[in-house]
């Protein structure tokens, strides 16, 4: 058991404290899912687009997302070679979704890369060190627990040359699914902002949908006493070893270690 914290030990326990210990204590198996990959290689596209500054050619953004989502899916395969066993989507068993999330996938980077050359004002932010705020970790002190994380991206608006070094910023979470994440996402990401530059404000946060291909609305971001509650609490409890299961036919049917779960709905 690791014993620093992240958003997503605080996701996957609050939809399911069972799950987080089937999956992180006793590490069983997890079932693969096409979309898994193919997030990974559109973030990875989108990394390096950015770090190209934005000068790469579609053809070769697009090159990238290729090799990753192959390699990606190489090591779920290397676990899990039958496909069949993977988890669906809608009617697609696995075997027919690597290949259809291949496509998927390059529709999403094609969307991304449309969105900022319309809207070439919204840049990446600049640490005062001089690193861009891509892919940026992270490490928080909330209330003596550690917590890790990993920033996908920080834009200001451009209104001069400068604004690259605006100290209002918006903290951006990219995501390949139908649904936008938890505010408290962007709260951890707009602390890292902060913490990268004192003065810097990140007051709102967003979700970069690549299935639609724009940001949701910005979300007022959550108050640093809340979030310190709650990693608090959630530490509290994985060290009591509190491991409820709260079975639900929807969470279960998405459930990557469900297998090995005696509470499944």
């Amino acid at each position: 058991m690791v014993d620093y914290r992240s958003w997503s030990q605080l996701e996957q326990y609050t939809a399911c404290p069972y799950r987080y210990y089937l999956a992180r204590i006793e590490r069983v198996w997890k079932r693969p899912a096409a979309w898994l990959p193919m997030g990974t290689a559109v973030h990875y596209a989108a990394e390096m687009w950015e770090k190209s500054g934005r000068k790469a050619q579609p053809v070769v953004v697009r090159a990238w997302f290729k090799e990753k989502y192959r390699e990606a899916v190489n090591e779920y395969l290397e676990e899990t070679p039958n496909a069949r066993f993977w988890q669906a989507s809608g009617r697609y068993t696995g075997d027919l979704d690597i290949p259809r999330r291949y496509e998927v996938g390059l529709a999403h980077v094609d969307r991304y890369l449309d969105w900022y050359q319309k809207h070439p004002e919204e840049v990446i932010w600049i640490t005062p060190d001089g690193t861009p705020a891509i892919e940026l970790e992270f490490n928080l002190d909330l209330g003596g627990v550690e917590v890790r994380g990993m920033l996908d991206q920080a834009v200001v608006v451009q209104t001069d040359r400068f604004a690259s070094q605006s100290r209002n910023v918006i903290a951006r979470d990219i995501k390949t699914g139908n649904s936008p994440g938890k505010v408290e996402q962007l709260s951890l990401a707009g602390m890292a902002v902060t913490t990268a530059d004192k003065n810097a404000q990140a007051t709102h946060g967003d979700f970069f949908m690549t299935k639609t291909g724009y940001p949701t609305y910005p979300y007022d971001l959550i108050n640093v006493d809340v979030l310190t509650e709650q990693f608090l609490t959630l530490d509290e409890n994985i060290r009591a070893g509190d491991f409820p299961a709260t079975p639900d036919d929807a969470k279960c049917a998405r459930c990557d270690v469900a297998d090995s779960c005696k509470f499944k709905a």
